[in-house]
């Protein structure tokens, strides 16, 4: 894994103030089955450690909370964060190869690294790309929420599933999908610390 995942929940004497630190795969199954063990009062938080945080509290600028059925089969997600890092990444990187000579091109991984510290420092930002001759690039990330979208609505077996069960947010049945599903998509956020793409996703108004 690119980023270490600390996942919030309620878990014998952490009461979800102390993270559980999810590093691999099999750290996964185990913070996932560590879920069920216990009645969980509010949805699951999942942020990575090492992307960016704003505000006093350090709140992170993208994260997802999850809910998952008794059974253990069926999840729904909630992300919140930058409305399109891909798309910026892509810019970056066109802007690199039409403006700055070959040997003053930062590389892919450079590039990559530079999007993903900040945009959680503002909505936009300048491209510093130590070339006085150029003005830079303006990158524009708005933050959004999802939820998980599927082509079939929950079985009626299912219980309802909450965003924030505090005030009584039910995710929409079409969001409710297979375990499987959602391990993937943590697992490729894990690598890549952009909404993954290995599931489909619907807006939603609430934070």
């Amino acid at each position: 894994m690119s980023y270490t995942l600390d996942f919030y929940f309620y878990n014998g004497a952490n009461r979800a103030t102390e993270p559980v630190e999810v590093r691999t795969e099999s750290d996964l199954e185990r913070a996932l089955a560590a879920i069920l063990e216990e009645r969980q009062p509010h949805p699951t938080q999942i942020a990575a450690r090492e992307l960016p945080r704003f505000g006093p509290a350090k709140i992170p600028d993208r994260m997802f909370k999850l809910d998952v059925s008794p059974t253990g089969e069926h999840v729904a997600l909630h992300y919140f964060g930058p409305q399109d890092a891909q798309r910026a990444v892509r810019m970056v990187k066109h802007w690199v190869r039409e403006n700055l000579p070959e040997e003053s091109r930062p590389t892919g991984l450079q590039i990559e690294l530079m999007v993903m510290r900040n945009v959680g420092q503002a909505p936009s930002f300048d491209v510093d790309v130590s070339f006085p001759e150029e003005r830079g690039l303006d990158v524009t990330l708005e933050r959004r929420a999802w939820v998980t979208c599927s082509e079939n609505v929950a079985p009626a077996d299912v219980p309802t599933l909450y965003v924030d069960a505090a005030n009584d947010t039910e995710f929409p049945r079409n969001a409710i999908i297979p375990v499987e599903l959602a391990r993937a998509a943590l697992l490729e956020f894990a690598q890549t610390g952009v909404r993954p793409e290995s599931v489909q996703w619907q807006p939603f108004e609430t934070y």
